[in-house]
């Protein structure tokens, strides 16, 4: 039976059995990727929110290790440079000192910019530092367009502008953090410029 789906279940009555699928494994899985075809948004927001639980980050933090360490995150680059070039030109770095980084660190308390997830835990949870984030993709690569973020805002913002992403799509929402990242683009950069 070990080419058949199975689970084990209780009655109401408190007993236990083991109920199988009707079709086998090849065949549930055919349906599942055709089903997944058909409702690829569906599909796209279920894997969305399974990625946004603490079992679901584990599991992509496991499965991106497991490609590294095999060899296959590579062997895609040398396989896709184009795609792998696309990205790394998709995303520039900033042209600041080191100096200016640990102000910038500073005056949002060693927090993340938009959620304010502490530098610590970041290290803890993410095991890097936190991410220099161009508020305005498009914007410049200097200390007036930066500001500290944790893996996740950095990752969820992408592309977005700001108000829209913080107010509509960002869950930690707050009005006094969005001043305070205004303030520091606007005036506050300047302070701390080399």
């Amino acid at each position: 039976m070990s080419e058949f789906y199975y689970q084990e279940k209780q009655r109401k009555d408190g007993t236990k059995y083991v109920y199988y699928r009707p079709d086998c494994k090849e065949c549930s899985k055919s349906q599942a990727k055709e089903w997944n075809q058909k409702h690829p948004e569906v599909n796209r927001r279920a894997w969305k929110n399974y990625y946004s639980t603490e079992r679901g980050r584990q599991a992509k933090r496991e499965d991106s290790k497991r490609r590294r360490d095999n060899g296959n995150w590579y062997k895609w680059l040398k396989e896709n440079k184009d795609k792998a070039d696309g990205y790394k030109n998709k995303h520039h770095n900033h042209d600041i000192t080191k100096k200016e980084w640990e102000s910038c660190k500073e005056y949002f308390n060693y927090k993340c910019a938009y959620c304010e997830m502490s530098e610590f835990d970041h290290k803890v949870i993410y095991n890097q530092q936190l991410h220099k984030d161009h508020v305005n993709h498009e914007g410049n690569d200097d200390l007036s367009n930066c500001v500290p973020s944790c893996k996740g805002c950095n990752s969820s913002k992408n592309e977005f502008e700001i108000v829209f992403w913080f107010k509509e799509r960002s869950t930690t929402f707050t009005q006094k953090r969005l001043d305070k990242i205004n303030k520091w683009l606007n005036d506050d950069y300047l302070i701390f410029k080399d």
